[in-house]
């Protein structure tokens, strides 16, 4: 009797089973075309939309392309001349100037072409037209052509493009570019090559980051025994203590006028890199004392 009851259970479970595997399947399929976002089974998928084709370069844009690439001008002549027109125009010839920057910093192109562009791109950040408006920022493609620099296995070319971005930013800072930058110039310093290193020392000196003064500090110490970078992390920690003791002078002498201020500044730090040499304990301390007092400071305005 067990048995036969068993039996008359058993096809409603194999039907269960068939019915869940049909719908894992996909049944009962749907009138969705699989090429948009369905599988073959009839399942929707989320898809990614295709990107946005790049636009082809103006006949402007190749134009001023070909200047960055010209390896004739050897002089930088016809780049001076051309990069001048660029700087005075505020529209279309300015755009193309920005559209072969973003292809002259590529990658693709070598040393010389990437320098030019990188200069070019600070020069353009620089100057305003000569209707005396605010030109349009860079576009995206520009930007990240002259970050692609800073990655390039090529001091040189890292030191330029952080100068350029640094231009771009302070002519446009809706483009809110400081925080990545620092962090382009702060990763040089964790490069093998000292040369690297040292352009990020100088690039971190170049955009003013003086809170990164313990980083330059790191790299010297691992960097201890090649007489070059420590004369250029003691240059960087100079120029970066002109900057504090400038700070320091305005607190204690709010009506000191620029040249003083500038002079006294100077003088101050002089003072502490001749003090400090190139130990790297005493520069390390007087960081610390800084990163102190500005603590205290905040605290006070708290």
């Amino acid at each position: 009797m067990k048995k036969s009851r068993l039996f008359l259970f058993l096809p409603p479970v194999v039907l269960a089973a068939v019915c869940l595997w049909l719908v894992l399947a996909g049944w009962p399929g749907n009138e969705h075309d699989p090429g948009q976002g369905a599988t073959p089974g009839g399942r929707l998928v989320k898809t990614q939309p295709a990107p946005s084709p790049v636009p082809a370069p103006s006949a402007e844009a190749v134009k001023a392309l070909s200047v960055l690439q010209d390896a004739q001008d050897r002089n930088d002549d016809k780049f001076i001349a051309a990069l001048t027109r660029w700087r005075q125009d505020g529209g279309e010839l300015r755009k193309a100037a920005w559209a072969a920057v973003a292809l002259g910093a590529a990658p693709s192109e070598g040393h010389k072409t990437r320098w030019r562009a990188c200069l070019a791109a600070a020069s353009l950040a620089m100057k305003k037209p000569e209707n005396g408006k605010n030109a349009p920022p860079p576009e995206g493609l520009a930007i990240e052509a002259l970050f692609s620099c800073t990655e390039a296995d090529d001091p040189e070319l890292n030191s330029r493009a952080i100068i350029a971005l640094d231009h771009v930013d302070s002519s446009y800072p809706q483009l809110k570019l400081r925080k990545r930058l620092i962090a382009s110039a702060e990763r040089l310093l964790h490069e093998k090559k000292p040369e690297r290193v040292m352009a990020g020392m100088q690039g971190l000196t170049d955009i003013q980051a003086t809170h990164k003064a313990d980083q330059i500090l790191d790299a010297w110490e691992q960097n201890s025994r090649h007489t070059e970078l420590a004369k250029k992390a003691a240059h960087c920690l100079f120029v970066a203590a002109i900057a504090v003791e400038r700070q320091k002078l305005l607190v204690r002498n709010p009506n000191l006028s620029k040249w003083r201020l500038l002079a006294f500044s100077e003088r101050n730090a002089k003072n502490k890199a001749k003090a400090f040499g190139q130990d790297i304990s005493k520069w390390r301390k007087y960081w610390k004392d800084v990163d102190a007092e500005a603590a205290k400071n905040r605290d006070r305005r708290d």
